[in-house]
């Protein structure tokens, strides 16, 4: 059975990963089944929606995970304390079967940042990274992930090793829009040009919203004719509101904010859109459909970026420090001829069907083959885990209790 292990599943690209990643095994015939801490209403029914099994182990991750493992079974992890809990468990159990740890943000992999935890345990958790990266247990959906894993925990990986660990992101296969449609993008942008952004309201994290309003601003007393859409969600929306109202009272209009819109149902504000601003799985889908994407900075309140995504489409972000203002891209599409945007239009399509196709990441993740070539943790990383633990139960008793244990199909 394929199992896939997540934390807490909210409104996000990690869970629509996960879902597409679960619905494309199924039909490929494989058993699945999804692991929460806990879950949002909305996710859950998109899950039910598909038939996929889910059960939410709340604080109970040793009785409602570890014990239900089989030998054969594929488990994905998507967070390093419970990746390094199974993989003790599996190793002292003597289970074959395979345990991966998929890293799809850059900062998934660093735990210790200062103070006395990176004192005592930062040398034996990156001795153990290293390891399960050679023997190909932990996945990167790109090299900007990769890279600065190996940066930050100066890893010596052989090149053979980086090449492996790679797997890189998908999305399901869709009907990329035809020559009317992009031209009808193009001829429309005459009367409105609409800049999109999807991001959940979660800062400092997605802190460029900030900074795109920002610039949006500045653009719109120059080009009347822009418009800017949000999508968000989640628990700072009041903040992002209040960036929106400050703009409108300085006379700034056409700055649209829209809340709590499902995956599924984005496809028609990329249609609508011309110039995707944003970082990750929505840089996909938006590019998909034609949209000039600009990957940008996380953890900062400027809008930075680098380049446009044909110009590096294994980029879905911007790395901190390396990006500066995106105003020139924006800049550049609103003043570019229709020959112009038609190009850029045309090489983001074609850079994104390239370098993302969902057969390849399936491939590559079934043809991964169950072993007992399990990592055996020292004692400096077996008491890291054990804190882990407490610190995870303790926080886990008090929310979302009533929905522990449940399994939901």
């Amino acid at each position: 059975m394929f199992k896939v292990i997540y934390g807490k599943a909210n409104i996000g690209g990690s869970e629509t990963l996960i879902l597409r990643m679960l619905r494309k095994l199924m039909n490929k015939n494989y058993e699945v089944k999804f692991y929460c801490q806990n879950i949002e209403d909305k996710i859950l029914g998109q899950f039910q929606d598909e038939n996929i099994n889910v059960s939410i182990y709340g604080n109970r991750f040793n009785k409602i995970v570890l014990n239900e493992i089989k030998s054969e079974d594929i488990l994905m992890f998507l967070g390093v304390t419970n990746f390094m809990k199974c993989k003790n468990y599996v190793r002292r159990k003597k289970i074959i079967c395979n345990v991966l740890l998929y890293i799809v943000h850059p900062y998934t992999t660093i735990h210790f940042h200062n103070g006395i935890k990176k004192f005592i345990f930062e040398k034996s958790y990156n001795n153990m990274i290293q390891k399960e990266i050679e023997n190909g247990s932990i996945l990167f959906m790109d090299e900007q992930c990769l890279n600065y894993a190996t940066k930050k925990m100066h890893l010596n990986l052989t090149s053979k090793a980086k090449e492996n660990c790679i797997l890189r992101l998908f999305l399901e296969p869709k009907d990329e829009p035809n020559h009317i449609e992009i031209q009808k993008k193009i001829k429309d942008r005459k009367n409105q040009l609409n800049i999109l952004s999807v991001a959940r309201a979660d800062f400092p994290f997605k802190g460029y919203l900030k900074g795109l309003i920002s610039i949006y601003s500045d653009l719109k007393k120059e080009h009347d004719n822009l418009k800017l859409t949000i999508i968000s969600a989640r628990q700072d929306v009041e903040i992002l509101k209040s960036w929106i109202t400050e703009k409108e009272m300085h006379g700034i209009k056409d700055i649209i904010l829209i809340l709590n819109v499902p995956y599924h149902q984005l496809e028609k504000y990329y249609k609508e859109a011309i110039v995707y601003v944003g970082m990750g799985t929505t840089i996909l889908e938006a590019a998909s459909q034609g949209d000039i994407a600009i990957a940008i900075s996380p953890y900062t309140y400027e809008c930075n970026g680098d380049c446009f995504f044909y110009q590096k489409p294994t980029w879905l972000l911007t790395e901190i420090g390396e990006g500066k203002s995106i105003k020139p891209l924006l800049e550049k599409v609103i003043l570019s001829d229709d020959t112009t945007i038609e190009d850029m239009i045309y090489k983001t399509i074609e850079s994104y069907n390239k370098t993302y196709d969902l057969d390849i990441f399936i491939t590559k993740l079934i043809s991964l083959k169950p072993t007992n070539n399990h990592t055996s943790f020292n004692g400096i990383l077996l008491f890291y885990i054990l804190i882990q633990s407490i610190k995870s139960n303790f926080l886990n008793r008090i929310i979302h209790i009533n929905k522990i244990g449940k399994v939901v199909k």
